[in-house]
Formats: C-alpha cells, structure tokens, sequence
C-alpha cells in the first residue's frame, strides 16, 4: 500500500511526471474518480482540443514533391535494399512519430489503432468491458479503482486487487496494455480473473456490458446550517456536460446556498464541454477564455442567458491542467472566487486531432489558450488564491473528513 501511494506522491515533481506517463497504463479507459486522490496519467493526457475530421486536402504539389521528395526516396531505398522484411506500417509510424517527435512538443503525438480507440473511449465516457482501472508498479498489476455500478464492482473487485491470471493466463508477463487490449477484444462475453486480496487468492467470473462512464461526482454537504453543494470533475469527457448541469441543477432543487467545484488531477479534454459548462455561470458578453493563433488573439464570450451569484470555490491541484486551468482562471478572474489548492500544471495550448489512414490518428498544438484577462499559463500554471497542500492523511486514508484542502472551502463558503 506504501508502494502506491509514494508512487502517486511522486507524481508532484513535473518532469517525473512526464517521465513516467507512457508507464502508467490503465486498463479499458483513462478516467479517475476525483476523490479518490489518483491521478489519471493514459495517453492524450493534458489535453484541451477540438476533434477535427480528416483533412483531404492535399499539399501544393510542387512543395510536396520538394520537401517530401528524399523522405519518399529513402522509403524505396528500405524497402528494396534493406537485407530483411521490412513492416511497411511501423516504417510508416515512425516516420510520422519522428516528425512529431521533431515539435519538441509533449502535447502532440501518434496513436496507432488501438491507442485512438482508448483515447476515443476515454473522450466519449462510454466502452465496452467492465469497470476497473489499474497500475502496473514493478511487476504486479493492481486494480486502482472500480467504478461503481459496473460488472466488476457487481462481482465484488476492489482496489488494490492485485491480478494475477486472466482466463488462465499469467497476467503479470502479458504487462498492463496488453492485458487492457485481451480483455477488450480478445476474451469472450465473460473474463475469468484470479487476483490476489490481502495474501489470498480469490477468483471472479466478470461479464462484459457497455458501460457509460460518470465524470461528475456530486454530494451535498451541512456545515454551520449552511448548505454547500460539491461537484467532483474527473475530466471533460463527451458526456461531462450534460452530467455537470443536470447536478448542478440537482442539487439547487435542494436549495444549496454555495458550491465548490472539484478539478484535482483533471488533465482536460474537451474545450467546448468546459465553455458550455463555464456558460451556465457567468453573465451573457462575459469573457470565458482567450485563443491566440498565429499572432491573432480571439475573444470567447458567454453567449447565454444562465448566470448564477451565488458564492463558489474551486480546488486545484499539480495536477490540474487544460481544461481544469481554463475553468479555474475564469472563476478566479472574472467571477470573483476562490481558488484553493496549489499551482495548477500550466498546460496553457489546444490540441486538434487528426484521423489518418488506416484508423490511427495524430493530435498536435495548434492555439495557445489564455485567461480571460489574457493572461498565458504555459509553463506558469493557475496561482490559487489560497494556498494549501493536502495532508498525508489522506493519501492514507482518502475521505473527506482527512481532505483538508476540501475542508478549507466548506469553511469558507459556512461563513
């Protein structure tokens, strides 16, 4: 258990952080429930973007033949001369990779097939399998969460299970992706999983279903007579939305007198699902965020008649990026309230995605995004307005009576 939580601990340092994000896998999807403290690290991390279609417009043909010419030239070359079979797809890959590689960019990449399906899993909020997430740390394979209401949350998974086979196979030298990939298209209706609880060896039978994923954790809290609503934002998925609003709206049938809105290791996703949900709180022509491309900076104003007064705080934390950022700077800047926490990640750019041929896809920066005053967070991250580090306590033990931070903001929104 130590082993876990000094691994997530460790996430703090930002350059680690990177280090460390291709060895994170989760398995099936890429979302974590914000209160329980993990963070979600899968690929298409830190992610603002706009999802394009394909673009099939081709280049000037005489730039192309300029520029692309010796490209083409060593392909041939390969392929004819090479003393061994060359696999004409990765060849491929690599080219593309190593183009994108060249940006000096983390944000923009190649994903190969399977990973833009994980990623489009990720981004939608819905899949095929059976709800769980989990880390591969050393060579043991341990289930992080089990989303509630699931297949495996049914036949009694939990976290920090350990798997130790999957129908009869070793888990542990099929490694967390490739475990990920056999339960989502290779094993039947059913997967047979032996994991490994408290030096015990438990087996479960797990049917697959759909499953649409929840991004919004909603709860209600008393203090001092005070009623003060709480919206956890996992990620700003496809579906985040239309969840956000209708517990917003939930909980003001309740009467809430506040809210806090929870975007502690977001790391983004969709921008318009972060423009619609910022839309529903700030007052029409009122400047939600900037975009600045190619030198010109553009504007992005409130173009609804919903606004909320009442008072709101915002927790934030290193590993809150993107999207989280955009929503963060635009409460603390132009609706006036806290944010509490730490420094944001300061992932301040907007990535478009690219399908290209044969179901893989590519996602690169195009826009640097700024706050509403036009300030930039690249690099620079979101200054929170009261500054608070989460206690150990949680990480030992993650409730909301140990989360201080979570704590502040009741206190503060009771007065």
């Amino acid at each position: 258990m130590k082993k876990i939580i000094d691994y997530f601990k460790g996430f703090k340092d930002k350059k680690e952080h990177r280090k460390r994000k291709d060895n994170y896998n989760l398995i099936e999807v890429a979302l974590i429930i914000m209160i329980t403290a993990f963070i979600s690290l899968g690929a298409g991390i830190f992610v603002t973007y706009y999802s394009i279609a394909p673009n099939n417009n081709q280049p000037n043909e005489v730039n192309f033949n300029k520029n692309l010419k010796p490209i083409n030239d060593i392909y041939e070359l390969i392929l004819n001369k090479y003393y061994q079979d060359v696999d004409q797809e990765k060849l491929v890959k690599a080219a593309i990779e190593g183009m994108l590689l060249s940006l000096d960019d983390p944000n923009s990449m190649f994903f190969d097939v399977e990973e833009k399906q994980s990623f489009d899993e990720r981004m939608n909020g819905e899949y095929h399998g059976i709800g769980i997430e989990l880390i591969e740390v050393g060579n043991k394979i341990t289930v992080i969460n089990v989303f509630r209401e699931t297949p495996a949350f049914r036949a009694g998974l939990k976290p920090l299970d350990v798997i130790v086979k999957v129908d009869s196979q070793d888990a542990t030298e099929m490694g967390s992706s490739n475990l990920a990939t056999y339960i989502k298209h290779q094993s039947g209706p059913k997967v047979n999983l032996e994991i490994e609880r408290d030096g015990k060896l438990l087996s479960f039978i797990v049917t697959k279903e759909d499953i649409t994923l929840d991004s919004v954790i909603k709860e209600l809290f008393i203090k001092d007579q005070k009623k003060i609503g709480y919206l956890g934002i996992s990620l700003f998925a496809g579906n985040t939305y239309q969840q956000f609003k209708e517990a917003l709206l939930d909980l003001e049938n309740q009467a809430m007198d506040s809210l806090i809105i929870d975007v502690r290791d977001n790391s983004g996703g969709y921008l318009d699902a972060v423009e619609k949900m910022l839309s529903l709180f700030f007052p029409k022509d009122k400047v939600l965020y900037q975009t600045k491309e190619n030198q010109i900076t553009t504007k992005h104003y409130d173009k609804t008649v919903d606004k909320r007064t009442y008072k709101i705080v915002v927790l934030i934390n290193n590993q809150s990026a993107s999207a989280s950022e955009i929503l963060a700077a635009a409460f603390k800047e132009s609706y006036v309230g806290d944010v509490i926490g730490v420094k944001s990640y300061g992932k301040g750019t907007v990535q478009e995605t690219r399908n290209i041929n044969g179901g893989a896809m590519i996602k690169f920066t195009t826009q640097e995004w700024l706050t509403p005053d036009g300030n930039s967070i690249e690099q620079v991250g979101i200054e929170p307005t009261i500054i608070i580090d989460l206690d150990d306590a949680y990480w030992l033990e993650p409730t909301y009576d140990n989360d201080n931070q979570l704590q502040k903001a009741l206190e503060i929104l009771s007065n």
